[in-house]
């Protein structure tokens, strides 16, 4: 038998939402025990007799869980955002194996003029839906519609989970994996010396010289310095804000190029205008050079775009793509590092007759996995 432990979190005032959801689960587990798994729900009410039991004490136990669902409704309360954070850091480090999020829907007036308490859901809820899925609920009927949906959802998907990671743990491309975890360069003291001895117009042909450079030889001869890559990569930034896709239509770019180009967008007021132009480029087929869209698909990853996770996934998914475009959006969906993704993953690569995009589809569950 498999015992799968699983934490009940939200404030006070969802008590009935949280009883109705360990009812679901105990209903739940009479078609899983032939199965051999049983879910056991909990809340802390279940683990402590005192009235308000200890945060660290219920924070150890939501370590010690498999999946954890955390309910909002009219308010936030302290301790369930905190069981939610801890339960998030959790997850991301793939030490739970799920977390569920749901908000119980308000009422039209408190949406129109929100009191304080009810802001800080609505300010809390629109802070978090870049980072991480949640669902709403009109009512315990629907959510214990939803709640069914997604535990069956998320059981049938973990024997598919189990047997793909051990048909490749035993040869896992290092290669693969370390590509999805570069991360961004800092900036020298040369750079900054640039910046500061550099005029805006001395900058810029700097950057015209480095990219023609770079273009004139093989990648492998360029003199791939901190100062060049970091030219280089400005010369794109200013690329992707004028929606100028043909600068990325010729070749493609080495690591360090991209590691200082995605902290120029990460970092810049115009993030969203910069990530909308590359989802653009990524889903413009009939417009948008080939290299182009390589290049999105593979900056959209460095640059963590939670936002691109949809044009991602039917990009690998579509058997009419080109096959760098669908490889370079699956390396990407691994460095977003967003788990929620497995179970699509899951399907694509079910579907998947391709070999090459098999392994690499492969390698990033793996990868969100560990």
């Amino acid at each position: 038998m498999y015992y799968w432990k699983i934490f009940i979190g939200s404030p006070k005032n969802l008590s009935d939402e949280r009883d109705l959801i360990k009812l679901t689960i105990k209903k739940l587990n009479e078609e899983l025990y032939y199965q051999k798994i049983i879910l056991q729900p909990f809340d802390y009410k279940e683990l402590f007799s005192e009235p308000i039991p200890p945060q660290q004490s219920i924070n150890q136990h939501i370590k010690n869980s498999d999946l954890v669902i955390v309910l909002f409704g009219s308010r936030i309360g302290d301790g369930t955002l905190e069981e939610f954070h801890l339960a998030k850091n959790q997850y991301a480090d793939g030490k739970i194996k799920n977390l569920m999020v749901y908000f119980k829907k308000m009422p039209k007036e408190s949406m129109e003029d929100p009191g304080p308490k009810a802001k800080a859901v609505l300010d809390f809820k629109q802070s978090i839906e870049n980072t991480i899925f949640f669902h709403e609920f009109e009512d315990k009927t629907e959510l214990e519609k939803l709640i069914i949906k997604h535990l069956r959802n998320w059981i049938y998907y973990q024997k598919d989970i189990f047997d793909i990671i051990t048909q490749y743990e035993k040869r896992i491309d290092k290669n693969i994996i370390e590509t999805m975890r570069v991360s961004e360069l800092p900036f020298t003291d040369k750079i900054f010396e640039l910046l500061e001895t550099k005029n805006e117009d001395e900058l810029r042909q700097l950057e015209d010289e480095a990219y023609n450079r770079y273009l004139d030889l093989q990648s492998h001869l360029f003199n791939s310095s901190h100062e060049q890559c970091y030219l280089i990569a400005k010369k794109l930034y200013r690329g992707i804000q004028e929606n100028n896709y043909a600068l990325c239509r010729h070749k493609a770019f080495i690591f360090p190029i991209h590691q200082y180009l995605s902290k120029m967008i990460r970092t810049s007021d115009d993030k969203k205008i910069l990530i909308k132009n590359l989802i653009n480029w990524l889903v413009s087929r009939d417009k948008v050079y080939p290299t182009s869209r390589d290049f999105a698909a593979f900056e959209l990853g460095m640059t963590k775009s939670f936002e691109a996770i949809q044009e991602l996934l039917f990009a690998l998914a579509d058997n009419n793509e080109l096959l760098p475009i669908r490889y370079y959006s699956a390396m990407s969906l691994g460095m977003i590092k967003q788990r929620e993704v497995i179970n699509k993953l899951i399907d694509i690569y079910q579907a998947e007759s391709v070999e090459q995009l098999q392994v690499v589809i492969a390698h990033v569950i793996y990868y969100l996995l560990t």
